[in-house]
């Protein structure tokens, strides 16, 4: 999470609004942020977005969000 905030600057990467903000401020155009949208943005996407994208699939893996409410 801290990594993924990091390269996002003031974005939460874990709001989807304030996530897709970024991307469209990188020039990355997209609707949603669901698992299918992400996993084709990766393969379109390179450099810092493409960390960011990786990093968004894995925090939003539900075994991370029990690890988080814990």
């Amino acid at each position: 999470m801290q990594v993924s905030q990091k390269l996002t600057g003031p974005a939460n990467p874990n709001s989807p609004l304030q996530l897709k903000d970024w991307l469209h401020q990188q020039g990355v155009k997209t609707n949603s942020l669901s698992k299918a949208a992400v996993t084709q943005l990766l393969h379109t996407t390179t450099g810092t977005v493409h960390q960011v994208l990786s990093l968004r699939q894995l925090l939003s893996k539900s075994s991370v969000k029990k690890y988080q409410a814990m």
